[in-house]
């Protein structure tokens, strides 16, 4: 009731004229209401200055059988969970029991079913029996369907690029522009959401098999049957300008205004603008097997599962996440970057400004990823196997190896059956091949079948062209300048047509027993100084590395000078010791002037004076070069000294008699006496 008047107030809730024990509270709440719980109900209330008591109000209490108001609603998922729930009144209490298919699920009695991990087993039809003292009631039924694939996008939406068209449930490929996304489905239909204003393509939508094509925001790329990459629009940072000689090229990407390309050796050529660095391919980088090219950055996958990233980092996009991998999936936004492991989940990392990098919680099953300018995609499917990353033809050297490898999603356990031109190859069932002492003159197809309780899935044919090279030298060895006695290792890296066979020479003759890639040389001295190369030869041919020299450095300190100080007139000595090749010579200097006949490792000053408290220092030489070390010397007063050795005590008032001065010194200010400089 609606009550004003001074406080405090107190109230009394009557049931038909009766108090109701303990309902002194401004409201009443009935629970669990029963027949004799109907009447007619008022309020009395209280304060120091009267009562007053409202009208009555009657509340009627029926028995009534379960009513529903909600029923379940029918779903359509891919693999991820299913709740069904009800809404449902009537007199208490009210007990569910949840059917599938016209039978009763063991242990479901809430009114909320979870389905956790949907699969095949789980599709039907799903209803609940709701009773009570006075009655059941079946609701309708809510049909429970799997979906083969689902397309979920988040981000920015001010286009509409993360609104998914229903439909989409067998798409195989997705793709993100600017403002714009894709799907490729099942049947070869492309379906495009977002802006069109400029009638966007397919923006780099592919099915399978390796990428053919990449758009950059000016720019486009082609990648050819043969391996020839062609280049079309603005070329103001020469994006179009395809490197001279580029062939043999497996995947393309563009970016804004650069573009990249993976050759079949599993290494990455990039061209166009490079301000950010974006076209800085990190050096030894190879065994690339999937490139993704964001705005003024670029992506790197190799077959171990690791990702690189270079060039604009102003969002983090290039601070690839500790920890991660197992990646089979790269996809790269304007400034964030995507990647997608073997366990079917996806890390996001970068810029978020519009929610791009914030995966949606749980997300799992994950097949494919795409990356908008600030907007994501991800294809999830049920489960079955997925071929998210092609396997890389490559060009290999007879009698050397090749590995091939492919990124699989899919539901465990996964079994792999690797074929060669369409037949199993016998214990080829790890999820990479590889492939040692190729034959000579050879090109074959190989791709992988990938199974689970859910299906198969096979991968598209890679090439492997073997053939016949002379040695290459990739890494010659490196000069080295040591110290005396020091260990010297060269080294060289070279491919080519296998076997390959090593001979190492010293100043151009070979050196017994020196034929494996790497060359050990303990203790070194006069002897090893010179120029050391390595021979690499195979069937093909022969070929000779640069000479790398071994040199020694000039002289280590390994002791140095010290600071000192010392007495006036007294002596002090400095010391020096090196290491290193010899002989060495000495050259001392005090404040930076060559002290004449100071050449020894040693310096010694006798009858310290005022101006010899300054700077020393030594040069240390050899044939290689000197070093220099320096010390300072500060002197103090000592106190005199007039021990004289056979010292004669003079008795008489005048006696002359002879004496010595000996380790005598002279206070300061003090006259020589008697010729006798030092000493009284």
């Amino acid at each position: 009731a609606g009550i004003v008047g001074g406080p405090p107030l107190s109230y009394q809730w009557q049931l038909n004229g009766t108090n109701i024990v303990g309902a002194t509270n401004a409201t009443l709440a009935l629970t669990v209401l029963e027949t004799n719980n109907a009447g007619v109900f008022r309020v009395v209330v209280s304060n120091l200055l009267g009562t007053a008591t409202s009208a009555g109000t009657t509340v009627a209490v029926t028995n009534s059988a379960p009513i529903i108001l909600v029923p379940p609603v029918s779903q359509s998922v891919v693999s991820v969970a299913a709740i069904f729930s009800v809404g449902a009144t009537g007199s208490q209490p009210l007990d569910y029991q949840w059917q599938f298919n016209g039978t009763n699920i063991v242990g479901a009695t809430q009114a909320t079913l979870n389905l956790a991990d949907v699969t095949a087993a789980n599709v039907g039809t799903y209803r609940v029996v709701v009773s009570n003292a006075f009655g059941t009631t079946l609701s309708s039924g809510a049909a429970l369907t799997q979906l083969n694939s689902l397309v979920l996008a988040w981000g920015d939406n001010s286009f509409g690029e993360t609104n998914v068209p229903a439909g989409l449930d067998d798409a195989v490929a997705i793709a993100g522009g600017l403002d714009f996304s894709l799907a490729l489905q099942g049947n070869g239909k492309v379906t495009a959401w977002g802006d069109n204003a400029a009638g966007h393509g397919h923006g780099g939508l592919a099915r399978q098999g390796r990428d053919s094509s990449g758009a950059g925001a000016y720019h486009s790329l082609a990648l050819q049957s043969d391996g020839t990459v062609v280049a079309w629009g603005n070329n103001s940072f020469g994006q179009t300008t395809v490197p001279a000689g580029l062939s043999g090229v497996a995947a393309i990407a563009a970016g804004n205004l650069h573009s990249l390309a993976i050759e079949s050796n599993g290494t990455v050529v990039a061209w166009g603008e490079g301000n950010s660095g974006q076209t800085n391919v990190p050096a030894g980088l190879n065994n690339v097997v999937a490139i993704a090219a964001g705005g003024s950055f670029s992506l790197a996958l190799q077959g171990n599962g690791d990702v690189s990233a270079w060039g604009n980092n102003g969002y983090g996009q290039t601070n690839v996440p500790a920890g991660l991998s197992s990646v089979v999936g790269i996809a790269a936004g304007q400034n964030f970057s995507l990647a997608l492991q073997a366990n079917g989940t996806m890390v996001a990392w970068g810029d978020n400004t519009h929610g791009e990098t914030n995966v949606p919680p749980g997300l799992s099953n994950v097949v494919a990823i795409a990356g908008g300018d600030t907007h994501s995609l991800a294809l999830v499917n049920n489960g079955s196997p997925f071929i998210a990353r092609q396997p890389v033809g490559t060009e290999a050297y007879s009698g050397g190896v090749a590995l091939l490898s492919a990124g699989i999603v899919g539901a465990p356990p996964l079994s792999y059956q690797w074929q060669l031109n369409g037949t199993n190859i016998p214990g080829a069932t790890n999820a990479t091949l590889t492939l040692a002492g190729l034959p000579m003159n050879n090109a074959d197809l190989f791709r992988v079948a990938v199974t689970n309780l859910l299906g198969t899935a096979t991968s598209a044919d890679a090439t492997v062209t073997v053939v016949n090279s002379a040695p290459i030298i990739l890494v010659p060895p490196v000069s080295q300048s040591l110290v005396f006695g020091a260990n010297a290792i060269f080294s060289v890296g070279a491919t080519g047509s296998g076997p390959l066979d090593y001979q190492w020479q010293f100043n151009g003759t070979n050196i017994a027993g020196a034929t494996q890639a790497t060359l050990h040389l303990a203790d070194v001295n006069t002897n090893n100084a010179g120029g050391y190369g390595v021979v690499v030869s195979n069937a093909f041919g022969t070929a000779l590395s640069l000479v790398a020299t071994l040199s020694f450095t000039e002289p280590t300190i390994m002791v140095p000078l010290k600071t000192q100080t010392a007495d006036l007139g007294g002596c002090v000595t400095f010391s020096v010791i090196a290491a290193g090749l010899g002989p060495f010579s000495y050259e001392w200097l005090m404040n930076g002037a060559i002290i004449v006949g100071a050449t020894q490792s040693t310096l010694s000053i006798d009858n310290l004076q005022a101006s010899n408290a300054t700077t020393y220092s030594v040069i240390v030489s050899n044939a290689y070069g000197g070093v220099t070390n320096s010390a300072s010397l500060s002197l103090v007063a000592g106190p005199p000294n007039d021990a004289f050795v056979n010292a004669i005590v003079l008795t008489g008032p005048s006696q002359i008699v002879p004496g010595s001065n000996v380790n005598a010194t002279k206070e300061p200010g003090e006259p020589d006496h008697g010729g006798n400089a030092g000493g009284h």
